[in-house]
Parts: C-alpha cells; structure tokens; sequence
C-alpha cells in the first residue's frame, strides 16, 4: 500500500471496491496473510466422498458392458445413472459431465471403419463429386 499510495489505488489496480480492500488490509495487518488466503473453493460441497469419486473414475476406465451395461460408451447421462444405481446420489447430466472432466477424462468419440470399403473407389467418387458439384454451380 506504501508504494501505491491507498486504498482506492489499489481497488481501480486489481478491479475491487475500495471497502474490499479495507477489509483486506484490516484483516491482513489483525492476522497476517491465511487471513485474506481463500479457505476452500466457493460453492456447494460435493455429494460424492473422494473414495467415490475414484470408484466412478475406475468404472469409466472399464468399458461399460464389463459392468453388465447395454450400452458402448461413458457419457454423462450414463454416469449420472451409473451413480445413482451404485451410491443412490442423483447427479444431472451437465453435472455428471462437470464430474468426468473434473477426474480427467474427455469427451471421445469412436471413429467408424468401414472394412470393406475400397478406398480407390472412395477417391473415384469424390473425385466425380467435385467434377458435377463444379458443373452444377456454372450452371446455375
């Protein structure tokens, strides 16, 4: 505060009203820094202990139908079920979601091959593609 001068400096400085960096200082000067250090993160505690969150985290790791599932990849409405049939926690999607990519893990999707497919008639066909699209436009 010595080098900047006061309070109100420091507020149009850092984008915070000037009573916020009062209480700051106050508190900073009654109880040093772990008084204005954040305690833990803002927001609603989680539903699922950090052991649970790990057990949905090595089932996502597992391919779904090892866990008796009909279905052939993890997204967030089947992790919101999957949670609620192991730990009877609901969870919506778009939290499932958050939840996945809190443990690491991003959305993938498979590629499709196609085995029999030719690719020198794949490349015939698109060559023919773009020959009519071009002739399609001229003439129109």
């Amino acid at each position: 505060m010595i080098e900047l001068g006061n309070c109100t400096k420091v507020a149009e400085l850092i984008k915070k009203s000037r009573n916020t960096v009062q209480a700051w200082v106050k508190l900073f000067n009654g109880r040093g820094l772990e008084a204005i250090a954040p305690n833990s993160p803002p927001g609603r505690p989680s539903r699922l202990s950090d052991d649970q969150k790990e057990e949905i985290k090595a089932d996502v790791m597992r391919h779904p139908r090892e866990l008796s599932y009909d279905f052939s990849n993890w997204e967030g409405k089947f992790v919101a079920e999957h949670i609620h049939i192991k730990f009877g926690v609901s969870f919506s999607v778009r939290a499932a979601q958050k939840l996945l990519h809190a443990l690491g893990f991003s959305l993938q999707r498979p590629k499709y091959k196609f085995p029999k497919a030719d690719p020198e008639k794949q490349e015939e066909f698109i060559r023919e593609f773009k020959k009519n699209w071009i002739l399609l436009n001229q003439t129109t």
